[in-house]
């Protein structure tokens, strides 16, 4: 099955941003927000896309990374937390 795909962001960082029609994605069973493997094709010449894997906000490194943030700047957080009441 080949379906076009439009491009719709790139950035600095060399990510891309690519629409996907909704009758793919309804095919393989995703929807917005759903996490996916990505990969790229033996010939580099397409992206794989599988549902599964994990999202950032439960990857146990982003979670980890969060913590040491959360306790390196508690003191400023909460000094904003009270300036907004």
């Amino acid at each position: 099955m080949k379906h076009e795909t439009t491009i719709i962001q790139t950035t600095a960082d060399g990510g891309l941003g690519i629409q996907i029609s909704d009758e793919i994605l309804a095919a393989v069973g995703l929807a917005a927000g759903s996490p996916v493997t990505i990969t790229l094709a033996d010939d580099q010449q397409a992206l794989i896309l599988k549902p599964g894997g994990e999202r950032s906000d439960q990857d146990p490194e982003f979670l980890a990374a969060m913590d040491r943030s959360m306790t390196k700047y508690a003191k400023t957080l909460e000094l904003l937390k009270e300036s907004d009441e």
